[in-house]
């Protein structure tokens, strides 16, 4: 039997409702003791009359709208896979096995939803405990259209929404069931790389349109039915790195490299606060306390900014998707290594090196004192957050993308579209 943390939650919350915490102790008792997850029943106290701490969520990239990456569940190493996943339509496998590419996953209430691989004009959402299909959303008009279209797109789900986009459509769904489906056509083009982020219930959405090679930054006021509208639409791009919006929520401020530079914007006005930049194309920018950092491939450097002002630069090599977590900045680069900076004024902390340069796509995660590193050299590296020791790797066959953490699991894709649920030794539940 697999004990998972789903599983003690709802055991816990059946005997809540009977009233009956001694029918915990025992029942838990009688799952042969696991210890991988008995830091649960610690945490009710031995009274399941008492509220739980919550296992932790990752709705969209990065965790979070300020891109921080770190998840409240604590996770320790080794990881064991715990189910593997391969999308088996005969069109996709047909048309784009030949180059399959990272899934894109976010994670919410018991489910994994993910896009790319294959084909990307469709959105997965699995059962996390067993890869069983809790629901699909297709971009009909494209799914099945003789060609397979492969793009990263990064989908977000706020309101109770999930919202991707796709070739020449935004579509949102309810997350719950995939059900309320609702396209708009707005992404003009085959190939739209970018994404979305959430924040107080408004989604914030960049992309290509690779019809003209425009690009475009949109605020939905209303994530069910994308309206309440304002759009910025940029000029002429040759960048496809996809990159995904943040916001600051201390400051209700949102940033998007787009046109070439970094821009804030009150994050519901959608005013234009200032600009920054010339030819810095393909980064996502990461926020904290009214601090944006983002990196600029014209000077090739890590980026420290404060109302439009530079408060520190760092010489580093295409580091495009940093998260910034309790006072560090963390990123890969294309040399090879992963970084760690201090945020306040951007010296490296330390460096790990792996065998393969960075993309944008390998994007780490957080868990307690641990970072996992999804590298492009086959390898899942935990690393110490306090000086980049190496704890535990998990040898894969290929380029890893982002990991996410949720429920006390950990998840990945690889670039031959397999997706991986990972049972990690320990897990236990953050406040």
């Amino acid at each position: 039997m697999i004990r998972t943390p789903l599983m003690f939650m709802a055991l816990c919350t059946s005997m809540i409702a009977c009233g009956s915490s001694n029918d915990v102790v025992a029942a838990i008792s009688q799952l042969d003791g696991n210890t991988v997850y008995g830091t649960i029943l610690a945490a009710f106290g031995g009274n399941c009359n008492q509220l739980p701490p919550q296992w932790d969520t990752w709705p969209m990239a990065f965790h979070d709208s300020s891109h921080t990456g770190t998840s409240t569940d604590v996770v320790t190493p080794p990881l064991t896979v715990l189910w593997t996943w391969k999308d088996n339509y005969q069109f996709d496998l047909q048309k784009g096995a030949a180059s399959p590419g990272l899934n894109l996953p976010i994670a919410f209430q018991d489910k994994l939803c993910f896009q790319g691989g294959l084909n990307s004009n469709r959105l997965f959402c699995l059962h996390q405990l067993d890869r069983s299909p809790a629901w699909e959303a297709d971009n009909s008009g494209y799914t099945n259209s003789g060609i397979v279209y492969q793009f990263y797109n990064y989908p977000v789900m706020v309101g109770g929404r999930v919202i991707f986009g796709s070739v020449d459509y935004t579509t949102t769904v309810n997350a719950a069931d995939g059900g309320g489906f609702l396209n708009l056509y707005n992404t003009n083009g085959g190939w739209p790389s970018g994404g979305l982020t959430g924040w107080s219930g408004h989604a914030y959405q960049q992309f290509v349109e690779t019809d003209d090679g425009t690009e475009d930054f949109i605020l939905y006021q209303a994530p069910v039915d994308l309206t309440g509208e304002s759009r910025l639409h940029s000029g002429k791009t040759n960048n496809y790195d996809p990159r995904i919006p943040a916001v600051d929520p201390t400051i209700q401020t949102a940033y998007v490299n787009i046109g070439g530079q970094l821009m804030a914007f009150d994050a519901n006005s959608f005013t234009n606060l200032w600009s920054w930049g010339v030819s810095t194309n393909g980064a996502s920018p990461a926020a904290a306390n009214g601090v944006v950092y983002f990196y600029a491939n014209g000077p090739g450097t890590m980026n420290a900014l404060m109302n439009g002002k530079v408060l520190w630069s760092t010489p580093l090599q295409n580091a495009l998707s940093p998260i910034v977590s309790n006072g560090t900045l963390y990123v890969g680069s294309q040399d090879g290594n992963f970084y760690a900076l201090n945020a306040a004024n951007g010296a490296v902390l330390w460096k790990f090196h792996t065998a393969a340069p960075f993309t944008a796509l390998q994007i780490p995660a957080i868990s307690g004192p641990l970072i996992y590193v999804p590298a492009a050299d086959g390898k899942i590296y935990v690393l110490n957050t306090s000086d980049g020791s190496l704890v535990n790797a998990f040898a894969g066959t290929t380029v890893w993308g982002p990991v996410i953490i949720a429920n006390g699991l950990v998840f990945s894709s690889d670039a031959t579209g397999t997706v991986y649920a990972f049972k990690p030794f320990s897990a236990s539940m953050g406040k």
